[in-house]
């Protein structure tokens, strides 16, 4: 009976409510879709890659094991990796929220004080620190895409050599059409 009554809205920086709306619907009404409609394409795209290869070879298939502990192996690192670096982003955008919602509030008060440059200054050091997380998440992205490309290529070069162990028993249509499909599989990833 005697612990404090906290508020939401009195515990809560308005900068963190904000971000919060803004951002979060933002995605749901605009990006999510979107993704939502990209993945299930580009699943039927892998899987009738890995369809047709199988189809052409099954030494292919004894490949495809190990590759995908590899492509899960490195999604678990980046994901560990992303999870972290978005969080700490999202924490760091809230002051910049926050700051331009009291400026706007206090726009009178900063002007009479004459503390333009001092709030400007914040403001500055407020996005330049969100910034350096913004840059390292995008920069682990490049380093996730850099990775696929390279099991991308991994998985083309044994198709391709499966294909060429095994010309003399197999249809060159077939060989073509797995060798293109596969092709297709490094823009996809």
């Amino acid at each position: 009976m005697r612990a404090p009554i906290t508020l939401f809205f009195d515990v809560t920086p308005v900068g963190r409510i904000l971000n919060r709306f803004s951002r979060d619907l933002d995605q749901v009404d605009s990006i999510l879709p979107d993704f939502f409609l990209q993945f299930i394409q580009n699943m039927f795209v892998v899987i009738s890659v890995f369809v047709v290869c199988a189809f052409a070879s099954w030494w292919i298939v004894l490949t495809y094991v190990p590759m995908v502990a590899l492509f899960i192996l490195t999604k678990q690192y980046f994901e560990r990796t992303s999870r972290e670096l978005k969080r700490l982003e999202g924490i760091t955008r809230t002051p910049i929220f926050s700051s331009f919602a009291e400026t706007l509030n206090g726009l009178h008060t900063i002007r009479a004080y004459d503390m333009q440059l001092k709030f400007a200054n914040w403001n500055r050091a407020a996005i330049d620190n969100n910034s350096r997380f913004f840059f390292g998440f995008w920069s682990a992205s490049r380093w996730l895409a850099l990775r696929l490309d390279w099991l991308s290529a991994l998985l083309i070069t044994i198709v391709s050599l499966a294909l060429i162990w095994t010309k003399g028993s197999l249809d060159p249509a077939v060989a073509g059409l797995a060798l293109v499909y596969s092709l297709m599989l490094t823009s996809i990833l």
